[in-house]
């Protein structure tokens, strides 16, 4: 008697076979208590998942009020910003032309005074 090749690949094929449905015995097994677990939790939580199921309508619409709502204070802050960009220029160039005319101003006092100081020094140079 003497085992032919073919006969010793079947042998190995069928042990392997019966491996490969154990590891899926085992891994279905453990599934399942996964599966058992899972269903557990969802169970004692059923109500908390109910109520926030319902308010996640509310929610979305909420977060796109906030959106919206977002989105007109920025333009406002924008606008804000131009309008007092605009100002401060407008205040700047103000104070720049006054500066200007208070120098001028001033200079003609001080050409003032220096032609009133030179006639009385004339006067007192021609005694």
């Amino acid at each position: 008697m003497y085992i032919s090749f073919e006969d010793l690949v079947l042998f190995i094929l069928i042990c392997l076979a019966v491996v490969v449905g154990i590891f899926l015995i085992i891994a279905l097994k453990h599934l399942i208590g996964l599966l058992k677990k899972l269903n557990r939790i969802v169970d004692t939580n059923k109500d908390d998942i109910d109520r926030t199921v319902q308010a996640l309508p509310k929610t979305v619409s909420s977060i796109g009020d906030v959106a919206d709502s977002l989105k007109d204070t920025s333009d406002k802050a924008g606008q804000v910003i131009g309008t007092i960009d605009g100002a401060v220029t407008t205040t700047v160039e103000t104070v720049n032309d006054t500066s200007d005319n208070v120098y001028e101003i001033i200079k003609v006092a001080g050409l003032i005074a220096k032609f009133i100081s030179d006639a009385f020094r004339k006067d007192d140079d021609d005694r």
